[in-house]
């Protein structure tokens, strides 16, 4: 049977709350109403499944972005902590002199009792 120059069938259009394990209905032609029913079901899904992407899509490029702050922030608080440390290997003497200087410091720091 066909509507519109297409066939359809009616277990295809049942409802969510009927059962669909039951015996194969015969093609019965749809009404026009039916047809339009389903259409109007089939675009709205697909207007659900495209928000979905579009949530997924952006949920992923804010973790993606979050994720490279996280792994910025390590990345500084190690320079941080070796430059701080001396490990650095471009530490140049003039600044050398300043991480001791500043070690020695926050040492008396630690020292004083208030």
């Amino acid at each position: 049977s066909e509507v519109s120059g297409t066939k359809f069938n009616r277990t295809a259009c049942k409802s969510e709350n009927e059962n669909t394990t039951s015996s194969p209905v015969s093609a019965v032609p749809l009404t026009p109403e039916e047809y339009n029913a389903a259409l109007e079901k089939l675009a709205q899904s697909m207007k659900r499944t495209e928000a979905s992407r579009q949530h997924l899509l952006q949920h992923r490029e804010e973790l993606e972005a979050a994720k490279r702050e996280i792994l910025l922030d390590q990345q500084r608080s190690i320079a941080m902590a070796q430059f701080l440390s001396g490990s650095r290997s471009t530490l140049t003497g003039g600044l050398e002199q300043s991480r001791r200087q500043i070690a020695s410091y926050m040492g008396n720091m630690n020292h004083q009792t208030f």
